[in-house]
């Protein structure tokens, strides 16, 4: 299943909120393009909801770093907020809370950015 994203904004940052099973190809993908065309609109702060993602896989994370890395280019943060047991399993899994943050509280997360 292709994952679906919603957007809102809370001040100056924007947060994607993934919904479905974030996969190999299409999902993938179309979460690396969205988090391009954000950074393209200069939308740098990017907080993504994983909260409704029910598994990731590792061949996944590297668009998770890969935006990381694009976001930091340009000055922003992309941080990630509320993950399910099973995806907090594979971040345990790959040390990538040392890289990337990860909150469960929305509004911590927000105002971490300043």
């Amino acid at each position: 299943m292709v994952v679906v994203f919603k957007e809102r904004n809370a001040g100056r940052v924007t947060i994607l909120e993934c919904v479905g099973r974030q996969t190999a190809g299409e999902g993938k993908e179309a979460l690396n393009d969205r988090v391009q065309a954000l950074l393209a609109e200069g939308r740098i702060l990017l907080l993504l909801d994983l909260s409704q993602v029910s598994s990731i896989y590792s061949q996944d994370i590297s668009v998770l770093v890969r935006g990381f890395v694009s976001t930091g280019r340009c000055g922003g943060k992309l941080k990630l907020l509320k993950l399910s047991p099973r995806v907090r399993q594979v971040f345990d899994a790959t040390r990538l809370f040392n890289v990337l943050e990860a909150f469960d509280d929305e509004s911590a997360a927000i105002a971490s950015f300043e």
